[in-house]
């Protein structure tokens, strides 16, 4: 439920054009879990949030479950254009309800449908119900206190769609996306001191960003404050020569970038191993993430011994026969070298029916990297989204974190939207940031 309602009011945000950085209030008009309040107050830059009979007029509202969460915008908004979205909004839901009411009513459609698809088709129905209330009620308050909400003027408040998503984090990441780096980027929030220790470090993996260049990669980054990013071979080729892997590093380090690690790289021969052990040697770093055959174990291990590496084998939930969860990475690896382990993908764990939380501390002495993200379902037909909206709890699985004291790197590996990812990737590290501040 919590995460409906960060949600809702991110959503305002962006519709209203209203940055990040100016607090809103919160009114609640219904039964709410106060337990939730420091979360999003942390999340959605909340100064206050009250319990009311009546949300204040010209508030935009959402409804979770039957809890109605408004925000009063006195005069951020555009009145015009917002009545214009509202209609717009009004319109769909009475059409959206129409359709649904044209099934109830269908007599032949009532008798034949399982109960439970007649009690889905009741609860449509009484959602947009409530949508339509809500939405008229809306529309109702801006015509009657119009007075009160001045529309916008270009010299005073300049924060128009276009203008918001320039100077917002999502708007620059966009820009920079489109343009190849040709926008002018507003400079990074300077972070706020933290509220707790963390002994982990916050990394990007670079499939992320396996449709973009490098200088895509590292400014995004660089926006972020995120200062590692686990190297593929779409931005540093396995043959690459010296000049040009001295290039790569040089770049990193103009955005206050460092790679710490080689990978994935799949190793279906000794010969594959060989490549990537002697590449990751030359590009200087001491992990390498792989995914080798089973049967390739027993030559990793002796190329560890060798190179005084660790191997972190990347997980890949159900969807290859290749380690498929922690467990299997474990099971096939707790003979061998201690400096083979496990690139922990808590996404691809969760999906393979896993838990990643109690995996983490089951094997944490073999994790050597995690890749975070989320998935909407604990299952092979979970998919990503943006992390804090889906099935992992990210709560508990920072606290495992520090509660196994894990050094290593959380990357994000963002897997939704994958030709548009900026605005996803942005969200899911400002929740992740969030949450690790908190003491849990």
């Amino acid at each position: 439920m919590v995460k409906e309602i960060i949600g809702g009011i991110r959503t305002i945000r962006l519709q209203k054009n209203i940055p990040t950085k100016e607090t809103l209030q919160l009114e609640i008009v219904g039964k709410h879990m106060e337990a939730f309040n420091p979360v999003i107050t942390k999340l959605c830059n909340i100064s206050s949030i009250a319990n009311v009979n009546e949300k204040s007029a010209g508030a935009v509202s959402f409804l979770v479950r039957t809890t109605e969460y408004a925000v009063p915008l006195g005069n951020m908004i555009n009145v015009e254009e917002e009545l214009a979205r509202l209609a717009e909004e009004l319109t769909y839901q009475q059409g959206f309800l129409a359709s649904v009411l044209k099934k109830l009513c269908n007599e032949s459609f009532v008798s034949k449908a399982p109960a439970q698809v007649i009690e889905m088709e009741r609860k449509k129905q009484a959602d947009a119900e409530s949508k339509i209330k809500s939405l008229e009620e809306s529309i109702a308050a801006l015509k009657n206190n119009v007075d009160l909400l001045t529309p916008l003027n270009t010299n005073t408040m300049k924060h128009t769609r276009r203008t918001f998503f320039k100077q917002g984090l999502a708007g620059a990441l966009l820009i920079g996306a489109a343009t190849r780096g040709n926008a002018i980027l507003p400079d990074p929030v300077t972070p706020k001191a933290r509220k707790a220790m963390n002994p982990f470090h916050l990394g990007m993996a670079g499939y992320t960003f396996v449709h973009f260049d490098l200088d895509t990669t590292l400014k995004t980054l660089q926006r972020l404050d995120i200062h590692y990013l686990c190297i593929k071979d779409f931005h540093l080729p396995l043959d690459s020569t010296e000049a040009q892997i001295r290039a790569f590093h040089d770049t990193c380090a103009a955005h206050q970038v460092t790679g710490y690690a080689v990978g994935p790289i799949y190793m279906k021969s000794e010969e594959e191993i060989d490549r990537g052990f002697e590449y990751a040697k030359r590009v200087g770093v001491k992990l390498v993430v792989g995914v080798p055959n089973y049967e390739l174990l027993p030559y990793v291990d002796k190329k560890v011994k060798e190179y005084d590496f660790h191997y972190a084998i990347h997980l890949h939930g159900p969807d290859i026969e290749l380690y498929p969860d922690a467990t299997d990475v474990w099971e096939n690896t707790k003979e061998l070298d201690p400096r083979i382990g496990m690139c922990l993908d808590i996404g691809h764990d969760l999906r393979n029916g896993c838990d990643p939380v109690v995996d983490l501390k089951k094997y944490h002495t073999r994790v050597f990297d995690i890749h975070i993200k989320d998935v909407t379902d604990a299952s092979k037909a979970g998919v990503g989204i943006e992390i804090g909206r889906g099935k992992i709890d990210f709560p508990a699985f920072i606290k495992a974190l520090r509660e196994v004291n894990y050094t290593g790197m959380c990357s994000l590996e963002y897997e939704k939207d994958m030709q548009d990812p900026f605005v996803g990737i942005a969200e899911s590290i400002g929740y992740f940031k969030a949450i690790s501040d908190l003491e849990l």
